[in-house]
């Protein structure tokens, strides 16, 4: 009789605690999968099974693991992870690569691609050579950046060159000053020109004199 009552009371005892147990552990349990050309993240529920798919509107996981857009045709089995880190590492290592991917590509992809860096930024189980990886990557879009912007300000140059040539040709009240301004514009736009082509400026014609030294 007393065993049986013991047997009861362990019964009672390490029942609900199992149960938590495996709840705890689903709750632990993530799945990162690619629906409709986007990353998905879904998250164990707090009970003995299920999950929920992480929206970009849930308010405490939504900035980070809401849907991710990818491009049409990406790959990525249905993988299932033990720990936020894990997951957090196969998202940026299958990410990553298609960020740098972006770069060759069109301008609405390299936007893209250029916030999908915000959010594997966002990762909190990232490493520091992690981070040092989306620094370089980052300062690669801000060089090509640049040189667009380059570029642009190369054809915004031509441009002020024509427009001011035919103005010094005419016979108006800032005829000469436009012909001034046109003899500058050549060398800008060389220098410029050097620089989209992803040469150095042309050296200076000559040196600056050094500063005089102070007694």
């Amino acid at each position: 009789m007393r065993g049986r009552l013991l047997l009861w009371l362990l019964v009672l005892v390490l029942g609900p605690m199992t149960v938590w147990l495996a709840a705890e552990r689903n709750a632990r349990r993530w799945t990162l999968a690619v629906d409709h050309d986007q990353v998905v993240v879904s998250r164990g529920r707090d009970f003995l099974f299920g999950t929920r798919t992480i929206g970009a509107d849930d308010p405490a996981l939504g900035k980070i693991y809401g849907p991710i857009p990818v491009p049409a045709g990406t790959k990525l089995g249905q993988v299932e992870f033990d720990d936020q880190v894990a997951l957090d590492r196969a998202l940026f290592e299958a990410l990553l690569p298609l960020v740098g991917a972006a770069r060759a590509g069109d301008a609405a992809g390299r936007e893209r691609a250029e916030a999908m860096l915000g959010r594997l930024s966002g990762l909190p189980g990232l490493t520091a050579a992690d981070l040092d990886r989306l620094t370089a990557m980052r300062g690669d879009f801000a060089y090509d950046a640049a040189r667009g912007d380059v570029r642009e300000a190369l054809r915004l140059v031509r441009q002020a060159w024509r427009r001011l040539q035919a103005a010094g040709n005419g016979d108006g009240e800032h005829a000469l000053e436009a012909s001034r301004m046109a003899t500058a514009l050549p060398a800008v736009a060389a220098t410029l020109d050097d620089l989209t082509a992803g040469r150095g400026p042309a050296a200076a014609a000559a040196a600056s004199p050094p500063a005089p030294e102070r007694r």
